[in-house]
């Protein structure tokens, strides 16, 4: 029987795969050595999700991922049934939450989570580009229309919120002169699928419906943090989503647009 560790904001992550399909430059993944990355067993995989429904535990949330493509792996789909399947009254995990690139998540990925999206608090998708020349510098080598297609499928399929989605860009020296184009392509897709939105510079105000979210490098060098921040305080002025630029750290709104 696995040993169980509570913790009061009772989240649980487990990375599915420590691989990526992608090397982004701003990314671990370029950091980390390849040959020491991995899928996890889908033995293990089951076998802890088996236990924790034995033991009667339970997660307010469940992330299966870390630095990887969670859908990356071989058994993607089917580890991913298996963890609904399991789940399926919300017994074990209250919402789960999951970071992708998207480019994976094809209409039978998706057509699962939407059977089972009740189950699910939001889907984070990591795309930083409105234009496939800048999405090539980001995600070399990926199509930046491949993963808009994917989005806007499991928009349109949708039946309920949660699960909202997050359309994440992060605010780097290679896309932010992307950034108002990024926003009215997201805005534009939304509002014509008829659905309320907000934009989000940080983690907070709580993103309760989809989101389009320009989010600050961090940096691996310490050294160009107060350039990230500044860069990060630029772009968010320039959208409108702060009404002047202040001298120290951007603080967390209490607002958001739209």
């Amino acid at each position: 029987m696995v040993e169980i560790l509570r913790y009061p904001d009772e989240i649980l992550a487990v990375e599915m795969s420590s691989y990526c399909n992608l090397r982004c430059p701003m990314c671990t993944q370029c950091q980390v050595d390849y040959d020491k990355k991995g899928f996890m067993d889908i033995r293990l995989w089951e076998k802890l999700i088996g236990e924790f429904a034995a033991a009667g535990v339970k997660y307010e949330k469940f992330l299966p991922f870390g630095l990887g493509e969670s859908l990356l792996h071989p058994k993607a789909y089917e580890m991913l049934a298996y963890m609904f399947d399991k789940n399926k009254d919300r017994t074990i995990f209250g919402h789960i939450i999951l970071h992708t690139n998207a480019l994976l998540m094809d209409e039978r990925i998706s057509d699962l989570m939407l059977k089972y999206q009740y189950q699910i608090g939001a889907l984070h998708f990591s795309l930083d580009a409105a234009t496939q020349e800048t999405y090539s510098k980001v995600r070399p080598g990926a199509e930046l229309s491949r993963a808009v297609m994917n989005i806007v499928y499991f928009l349109k399929h949708r039946s309920q919120i949660p699960p909202k989605v997050v359309l994440q860009f992060i605010v780097m020296k290679r896309n932010f002169n992307e950034a108002n184009n990024f926003l009215k392509f997201w805005s534009e897709v939304l509002t014509g699928l008829g659905l309320g939105f907000q934009v989000n510079y940080d983690w907070q105000p709580e993103m309760l419906r989809d989101t389009i979210f320009f989010k600050r490098e961090n940096t691996w060098n310490p050294a160009d943090l107060g350039q990230s921040e500044e860069l990060h305080k630029k772009v968010a002025f320039g959208l409108g989503l702060i009404t002047e630029i202040p001298k120290g750290r951007l603080l967390m709104s209490d607002e958001f647009v739209k």
